[in-house]
């Protein structure tokens, strides 16, 4: 029996009926034949659970759709994940039938609460958390912190955050906590961020570093080469790549546009989030579009400053050099048309370009946790697990941009002794575990 299991037999041993449970085939779901088990990824796509198959729901109505329009915005975006290929008509059309679907789940059975094991993101179960909210129904689920794994933030609503971290900030606010204070890991973490002779690269980007290298891929592709022979596509494969690599990829794009930083000069640091994921849908809201967020950041910035921003390093050894729905064709010309707005060579290190600017600007990334252990202002346009951190300056809209950059621009500066209370109070807010096996063999 998996985790789930053992999480459906703890929830019953405390009097907690579960109806239904969505996970991976295999997980154990035959431990509980009660239960009604849908495949996560039949959810992805639109398919039913086995056991609703034949259950006729209501198709969506005028009034359901117009109740959702924000989060339809928000999935249509969050479909580049697994329909990239489909069109805007196609994928409404995919929503639509999830609508129906979920809400006549959640009418059918009525929950209490439900249970997801992180931040909701992969089109069902976001939109099962839209309905939960418009259902008033308690949500509850589990944050990571990284670049620090193996601990969980307990919340109802990730815009929220935690409440019991609220509470320990409180708490600790006004104290004195030295490193020592620190758990291991959370030690481990300060010492790394704040010792400019180590390596703080984060394990889960050397992992996949690693697992794209140029010998990995080498395999990869020549085990495509071998599926293509198979199934006898060798020849139209081979001229459709041909063709590509005759025109200008994405990788060209940027690096025809790109400039390498002045650090003479005053700037933001700007650094891409990999997508898509999580980290900037639905963590990013409306600022999914990071374009978005460049064009705030130079609506709002100081007379002589300029935004230097880089590519993530993940972006293309993980989605190719192909244009996608994150990133389109003239992505990288929008950027760098923006005023005092340059694009870095990605090779760029990304903690030297930190160490030299006067902010750094992040959607929800890694990128803002380790900025504040190195006493720099972060502006953050989403909704990351250090949100309630001091030196944390939230941006919506360019009045709280320009705002937090005349602060930053008057000498404002972060507090490391508020910083370390804030990692002591996540460290007492946090709970140990992991949210899939990735985080855990990262660790």
């Amino acid at each position: 029996m998996d985790l789930a299991g053992g999480l459906i037999q703890r929830l019953r041993s405390q009097s907690h009926e579960v109806v239904y449970w969505v996970g991976l085939k295999g997980g154990g779901e035959n431990e509980f034949p009660d239960i009604i088990f849908h495949d996560h990824y039949d959810a992805w796509d639109g398919r039913p659970a086995p056991a609703l198959a034949s259950t006729e729901f209501a198709p969506a109505s005028l009034e359901l759709i117009s109740r959702f329009h924000k989060a339809e915005s928000l999935i249509l975006t969050m479909m580049n994940k697994r329909f990239d290929w489909m069109g805007v008509d196609e994928r409404k059309h995919l929503y639509y039938h999830m609508l129906a679907y979920w809400s006549g789940v959640v009418k059918k059975f009525r929950p209490d609460a439900i249970v997801f094991t992180t931040v909701p993101h992969t089109v069902y179960d976001y939109l099962l958390y839209e309905l939960a909210k418009s259902e008033n129904i308690k949500t509850v689920m589990f944050r990571g912190t990284l670049p620090v794994t193996g601990r969980l933030l307990v919340c109802e609503d990730f815009r929220d955050g935690s409440l019991l971290l609220r509470s320990r900030i409180k708490e600790n606010d006004g104290r004195k906590f030295s490193v020592s204070d620190l758990s291991d890991e959370w030690r481990e973490f300060y010492e790394k961020q704040t010792n400019p002779e180590q390596d703080t690269t984060p394990r889960y980007l050397k992992e996949s570093r690693k697992n794209f290298s140029f010998l990995n891929r080498i395999f990869l592709k020549k085990e495509a080469v071998m599926t293509a022979f198979k199934n006898g596509t060798f020849v139209e494969q081979f001229l459709t790549r041909a063709t590509k690599a005759l025109k200008e990829n994405i990788r060209d794009e940027y690096e025809r546009l790109q400039s390498e930083a002045d650090y003479s000069k005053k700037f933001v640091y700007v650094p891409l989030h990999y997508q898509p994921e999580s980290t900037s849908s639905p963590l990013g809201d409306i600022f999914v579009d990071q374009i978005l967020s460049v064009k705030i950041l130079s609506a709002s910035l100081p007379e002589g400053w300029l935004i230097y921003v880089k590519e993530h390093p993940s972006q293309w050894f993980k989605r190719g050099f192909n244009f996608a729905g994150s990133r389109y064709r003239g992505y990288y010309e929008k950027i760098s048309k923006v005023k005092n707005v340059r694009l870095v060579p990605v090779k760029t290190d990304g903690y030297a370009m930190m160490r030299s600017s006067q902010a750094v600007a992040t959607i929800s990334g890694v990128t803002g946790s380790e900025a504040l252990l190195r006493q720099k202002p972060v502006l953050v346009f989403g909704y990351p697990w250090y949100q309630d951190s001091p030196g944390i300056f939230k941006v919506e809209d360019v009045n709280t941009c320009s705002e937090a950059l005349k602060k930053i621009k008057g000498g404002f500066s972060v507090n490391p002794q508020k910083t370390l209370n804030f990692l002591k109070s996540v460290d007492e807010a946090t709970i140990r575990g992991y949210i899939d096996g990735y985080q855990q063999r990262t660790c």
